[in-house]
């Protein structure tokens, strides 16, 4: 084996580990789908999922820190969700006070 067919290996793995933990994410958002997941189901691309579980450097996060990242993101996008429904809930009790 040469320099370049390791070189090519070493991607492949790399490339097979990527994908290992995508899948497994992405299970992870259908298993929870009704738990604040859904958006990870519905609106994630590929380009977003490899974006889920890197980190800055561009180095491949472990499945706990993805995991972690994948509930604190659902858990933020909830509280903004309330937020925007207290929102429409006092605007529509503005407009049925005139």
């Amino acid at each position: 084996m040469n320099a370049r067919d390791i070189e090519q290996a070493l991607i492949e793995a790399r490339i097979n580990r990527w994908d290992v933990v995508i899948e497994k994410a992405k299970a992870y958002a259908e298993d929870n789908y009704n738990n604040g997941m859904d958006f990870f189901v519905e609106c994630y691309e590929r380009d977003q999922w490899v974006d889920e579980v890197s980190r800055l450097d561009g180095t491949l996060k472990p499945w706990r820190e993805v995991k972690k990242a994948m509930k604190k993101h659902a858990e933020d996008r909830a509280e903004i969700m309330e937020d925007v429904r207290g929102y429409g809930d006092c605007d529509a009790e503005e407009n049925s006070s005139f």
